[in-house]
């Protein structure tokens, strides 16, 4: 399936597959105002991804935690289920469920 997107604004890192045998993509945070955010232990904040995708009827996007993300900087995706029918920028909640701050930059997967 050809999954098509745009991008909200200028500069934005598109969507990748590292490897062609992936199963999914790597979305990346695309602040509008190039900020990086830091979440504290407990913490919790939506990240712009800087896109808007055309979802086929009868399919949904779903954001799963990356393996690195989760086991060495325990940061969990919350739930970011994106229906057919949503047609706005596309941001990823993100929480921090472990004792050490993190912090997250422009470009960070």
């Amino acid at each position: 399936m050809i999954l098509e997107y745009v991008r909200t604004r200028e500069n934005v890192i598109p969507p990748t597959r590292a490897n062609p045998s992936d199963a999914g993509l790597d979305l990346f945070y695309n602040p509008a105002d190039g900020q990086e955010i830091t979440l504290q232990p407990g913490g919790t904040a939506l990240f712009q991804t800087g896109y808007k995708f055309g979802i086929p009827h009868g399919y949904c996007l779903e954001v799963k935690n990356r393996s690195g993300n989760a086991s060495k900087r325990s940061l969990l995706v919350g739930a970011c289920i994106i229906d057919p029918g949503y047609d706005g920028e596309v941001f990823v909640n993100l929480h921090n469920v472990g004792k050490e701050e993190q912090t997250i930059y422009l470009g960070d997967k």
